[in-house]
């Protein structure tokens, strides 16, 4: 239902923010969970519906160069499914034709269309899991193909002087960003670079105190109209990265970084990361290798 809900094209940029799809959805799993009968997952999507977030214009702090902890805004969106799911299991009732005719909640999200064949596709033909993928590194996937050029480029090379990074319009324009704060971090080119040249465990990017130190370096970034071409359209930017240090000159190029299926993050890596970042939460049984 939240992919069937979805604005289409142009129109999904003017309505994304607070993912008013997205408690459709959410209730949809929950009733799955729950087995619930076709009258009670109406009822649970009028739930949804009513409680769903309303488009902020994506205004997550871009043009301030101050990203906010309220970015995307998920948790809050998914939450309303849950929630909707509560009321109902408690006697609640939803409107049962939410969804239907030109004004039904589709309508409402900021939608210019409904795609009812995809709305009506049986759950167990499409499955999205598979799809989804993790990151290698614990930050914003348009900053990964410059974190993994960088690593590669500074191998050999221990004193670093200089960097210099071509990349996509979108990361010179929005991710040349101070890392005032682990939010503004998670986003900035800089800090990520940074966090590769001094080759810092993932795990300690940022701590309690904040984002960690970065070591000192010139640093230049310029688009690069190749690179800008090749993923226009996709959540992913390519990056060539030279380093200078001492008499050495390092240059390195990622076209596409290890996020998503092409090309796909080695098992291995995963299972790293994962016990990585529950050895540092505490939660790791010790017996686990």
């Amino acid at each position: 239902p939240a992919t069937a809900l979805g604005a289409a094209g142009a129109r999904d940029s003017r309505v994304q923010g607070s993912r008013p799809r997205l408690p459709p959805g959410a209730a949809a799993a929950a009733a799955a969970v729950a087995r619930y009968e076709s009258n009670q997952v109406a009822e649970l999507l009028g739930c949804a519906a009513q409680l769903a977030p309303v488009p902020h214009a994506a205004k997550f702090g871009w043009d301030e160069q101050r990203l906010t902890w309220l970015k995307d805004n998920n948790a809050r969106a998914a939450s309303a499914g849950v929630r909707a799911w509560q009321l109902v299991d408690g006697a609640f009732a939803g409107p049962r034709t939410v969804l239907d005719n030109e004004d039904g909640f589709w309508r409402m999200t900021g939608s210019d269309q409904c795609d009812w064949d995809t709305l009506a596709t049986p759950l167990d033909e499409a499955y999205k899991l598979p799809k989804m993928a993790f990151k290698p590194y614990p930050c914003c996937r348009w900053l990964h193909s410059a974190v993994e050029a960088t690593e590669a480029a500074v191998t050999d090379i221990k004193d670093v002087q200089s960097i210099e990074i071509e990349t996509t319009r979108r990361v010179v324009e929005s991710f040349v960003l101070e890392p005032s704060s682990q939010v503004n971090a998670e986003f900035s080119l800089p800090f990520v670079v940074g966090q590769a040249v001094a080759d810092r465990d993932l795990i300690d990017w940022y701590g309690p105190e904040g984002p960690a130190p970065m070591p000192q370096f010139d640093l230049t970034v310029t688009e690069s109209s190749t690179h800008t071409e090749r993923v226009e359209g996709e959540p992913v930017a390519g990056a060539t990265v030279t380093v200078e240090g001492g008499n050495t000159t390092s240059t390195v190029t990622v076209e596409r970084p290890r996020v998503g299926s092409h090309p796909p993050l080695d098992d291995s890596i995963q299972d790293e990361k994962l016990k990585s970042g529950l050895s540092a939460s505490e939660c790791l049984d010790p017996t686990i290798t």
